[in-house]
């Protein structure tokens, strides 16, 4: 029989993480009165602290992953104009063929 998998809301590993903070019990401890395995508890202890300067960070860095988005929106525009031409349904079945690479190196003939 297949085992369910459980899933844990970000407040609940939220609470299992506080106690595993605030010491006094050892995280084999925590995860047996939770009815977990340790090593579960010692992978959200992981991502706490790795995440941790994150909390910090998200005023400083938000404007420049704005300007980060804008930037790559624009080049996926750019990009799907060159290989999406809006007017491809107006061109003619040669100048669709002159756009075929039959020697491109990751897309075959038939997906272009």
């Amino acid at each position: 029989m297949e085992r369910k998998r459980r899933k844990f809301t970000g407040s609940f590993k939220a609470q299992v993480e506080l106690k595993a903070l605030r010491g006094g019990r050892t995280i084999q401890e925590i995860a047996t009165k939770h009815n977990l395995l340790p090593t579960q508890v010692s992978a959200w202890h992981k991502q706490v602290f790795e995440g941790m300067a994150d909390v910090f960070a998200k005023g400083e860095s938000s404007d420049e992953r704005k300007s980060e988005f804008k930037e790559l929106d624009a080049t996926i525009g750019r990009l799907g104009e060159r290989f999406f031409p809006q007017n491809a349904q107006a061109m003619s079945p040669g100048e669709l063929r002159s756009m075929i690479q039959p020697d491109h190196p990751k897309l075959s003939l038939s997906a272009q």
